[in-house]
């Protein structure tokens, strides 16, 4: 993501769920620029930045622009995960390290039971359940790619973080 976001046709982010996209992609010391004009707005954005400087995971200011503001979130610290997200054991670290070893973005992932049978884990589809619970986490994400004739569909890896 890069340092800096600043929304291109509109006045100001319209949505929370932009900002709270924003601050879950950032890093430390990112900012977007959420409202731009002489006063702040009164909306959900707004709002929800006031919210996320309240626990202390962004700082909001302004910056002059002319005669008038660009309204500002610089993020000071990345949002914890979910709970679930930080147990996500040795089969996540498993699997994960597995994909990196065996997968590139943009390459189809082998499917949930071939994974399984190589890492040894209980049952054929088992992985099929650590890549979901990956996926809801963010870790990795996939889009699925159509098969070819009489082939099914695959996944094909877009995203990996996290040292796991």
């Amino acid at each position: 993501m890069s340092g800096r976001l600043r929304p291109d046709t509109a006045l100001w982010v319209e949505s929370e769920s932009t900002i709270d996209a924003w601050a879950a992609e950032a890093r430390r010391g990112d900012e977007i620029v959420y409202a731009h004009g002489p006063a702040l707005p009164q909306m959900a954005a707004a709002i929800r930045v006031r919210q996320l400087a309240g626990r202390g995971i962004v700082h909001p200011f302004q910056r002059r622009d002319g005669r008038e503001f660009d309204y500002v979130a610089r993020l000071l610290r990345e949002r914890p995960a979910p709970k679930h997200c930080r147990l996500i054991g040795s089969e996540g670290r498993a699997v994960v390290d597995y994909l990196r070893r065996h997968v590139r973005l943009g390459e189809a992932m082998p499917t949930g039971t071939a994974i399984s049978i190589e890492l040894g884990l209980r049952g054929d589809g088992h992985a099929n359940n650590v890549l979901h619970r990956l996926r809801r986490c963010g870790v990795i994400d996939w889009q699925t790619a159509p098969g070819g004739c009489h082939q099914p569909a695959r996944r094909v890896l877009t995203r990996m973080e996290m040292a796991a």
